[in-house]
């Protein structure tokens, strides 16, 4: 068996005949006649539109602990708008709920209302059935009448307020 001994310089001479990596190729994005783009590491010849990229900077320890450390503050800010939004979405949701009940609240209101305006006994005072008219809706009725018109009005405020609620939590 025969050994042959190559000399260090002959080893580094082909290894400088080596192609460089990937990493530290020189990339060409291009555009063909058709409109395709093409990212290669030479322009191909019938390229309407080449255009040389700039090399990526070497990686170093510090430009990682950079990335990572940029990466960890992209997560935070995501996890915080993540956050933020599930909030809005909760604040969006009550006052659609709290929009809800005061809504039935004012329908049950007036529906009070409406009943309570119906005279029945009692509701007239003076001489009823005489042409003329010469009874009039009594104290009792007219104050029953008074408090259901105050809780419709409360109501109706009530509700006014939970849909500007709900306008400001959407529009956060």
């Amino acid at each position: 068996m025969h050994r042959t001994h190559c000399a260090p310089a002959l080893v580094l001479a082909a290894a400088a005949l080596l192609p460089a990596p990937a990493a530290l190729a020189q990339v060409y994005r291009s555009v063909t006649p058709d409109g395709q783009v093409i990212f290669s590491d030479q322009p191909p010849p019938n390229a309407v539109r080449t255009e040389q990229l700039a090399e990526p900077e070497p990686r170093t320890a510090e430009r990682e602990g950079e990335a990572a450390q940029q990466a960890e503050q992209n997560r935070a800010t995501r996890a915080a708008i993540e956050a933020q939004r599930r909030a809005q979405a909760a604040d969006v949701s009550a006052a659609d709920k709290e929009v809800r009940e005061a809504e039935r609240d004012v329908a049950a209101a007036r529906k009070r209302l409406a009943e309570g305006r119906v005279e029945g006994e009692g509701d007239r005072t003076g001489i009823v059935g005489r042409r003329g008219g010469g009874a009039r809706q009594s104290d009792a009725y007219l104050d029953r009448v008074g408090r259901l018109e105050a809780d419709v009005a409360k109501a109706e405020a009530r509700l006014k307020a939970a849909k500007e609620a709900a306008r400001q939590a959407r529009a956060r």
